[in-house]
């Protein structure tokens, strides 16, 4: 009870602040990103990175993953904007292009609070980024008849920023750490401190989020409200679907968590 409570309070603050102080909207957008770069570095370090050869091989798991993320999810999104967005041409392209692509880093959070396999989540992260660049263009010409670039500057920055830098300095940390005293005494640091910090970061981009986004969302409300039923029944259907796959694939509970984390968090 305590955690959502942790995550909605910072939403209400955020929003309180950001609408009352609009000219820092650049600030808070900085502070997004410095603090998603730290939650992506504290999440890399308890990782074993012995764990991660193992994860790369689970194809049952990736083949489950891929296969939700961008292939069902699409489907799924477009019948719901077709059902109740067809009115509303440019909440529908919106809405398309929220749902079809799936978060590339910060689910990992998620999936380390529900006890998930986090090793794999690391190794899931630069294959869905590199698919979701690529199938973005054709989603968006497909469902909703626009024509989009290839981002290939986007996916170089997202993938040295967010995936590349944080693991590298995490990893240096754990040999350091190791080599200061031991393994045993850097893997008991770690389990002690980590779980605060990543709560803190968490609080505080959630916080800078909505700060930073506070006017946007005052001055569409009426959007907010027609986008709010799809959005739900997404979640929902979403969320039921990864538990029938992944009971269907047998999958344990680690991958089960992070299935359902990677395919019901959005980029």
């Amino acid at each position: 009870m305590v955690r959502p409570l942790l995550l909605i309070i910072p939403i209400i603050i955020g929003m309180l602040v950001g609408y009352e102080l609009p000219e820092h909207t650049e600030l808070f957008e900085s502070l997004v990103y410095l603090f998603l770069i730290l939650l992506m570095y504290s999440l890399m370090l308890g990782v074993d990175p012995s764990q991660l050869r193992g994860s790369f091989a689970n194809v049952r798991f990736f083949k489950v993953a891929l296969l939700m993320n961008f292939v069902f999810v699409p489907l799924l999104a477009y019948l719901l904007a077709s059902v109740f967005l067809v009115q509303h041409p440019a909440i529908f392209v919106g809405f398309i292009l929220y749902m079809v692509v799936p978060c590339t880093d910060w689910f990992l959070m998620f999936t380390n609070m529900a006890k998930g396999d986090v090793p794999m989540g690391v190794a899931l992260m630069p294959v869905n980024l590199l698919i979701q660049i690529i199938l973005l263009p054709v989603y968006l010409y497909l469902f909703a008849g626009h024509i989009a670039p290839f981002a290939l500057g986007e996916l170089l920055e997202t993938m040295a920023v967010f995936i590349l830098l944080p693991f590298i300095l995490a990893m240096i940390t754990r040999k350091a750490m190791a080599e200061f005293r031991s393994s045993d005494w850097r893997d008991d640091a770690l389990d002690a401190s980590l779980p605060n910090l990543q709560t803190g970061t968490l609080i505080i981009i959630i916080f800078s989020m909505f700060a930073g986004q506070a006017d946007v969302i005052v001055g569409n409300v009426v959007p907010l409200t027609v986008l709010l039923v799809p959005v739900l029944l997404f979640f929902a259907v979403v969320f039921i679907a990864s538990q029938l796959a992944s009971l269907r694939a047998r999958l344990p509970y680690g991958e089960c968590a992070l299935l359902t984390c990677t395919v019901t968090a959005r980029n």
